[in-house]
């Protein structure tokens, strides 16, 4: 199982980020730091993607599913009960919704 990025904050991002890279916070942290300045005529993703390619192995394929926590009544359910089709909580959103 892939691990959940969770953005809420900057720790939860950093632990996250340096998880999938196979390396620690701190190493994220100074590396990141040490960057060269983004040149005007690059892409900021593609400048540090490239940049942490060259020095650490970037998985192949990263399953994402983009969810936006705030847009719920909970923003936590989704990491008890995962993110689910409509179908599959369509009865829970009308019953939240009528109440």
């Amino acid at each position: 199982m892939n691990p959940i990025l969770d953005c809420t904050n900057f720790e939860t991002t950093k632990k996250l980020i340096a998880l999938i890279f196979n390396i620690n916070e701190n190493t994220l942290i100074s590396n990141l730091q040490n960057m060269d300045r983004i040149p005007e005529n690059e892409n900021p993703e593609d400048y540090i993607y490239e940049a942490f390619d060259k020095n650490y192995h970037i998985p192949d394929i990263i399953d994402c599913i983009y969810f936006h926590g705030t847009r719920t009544r909970n923003p936590k359910s989704f990491l008890e009960r995962g993110i689910l089709p409509k179908k599959l909580v369509e009865e829970s959103i009308w019953h939240e919704l009528i109440s």
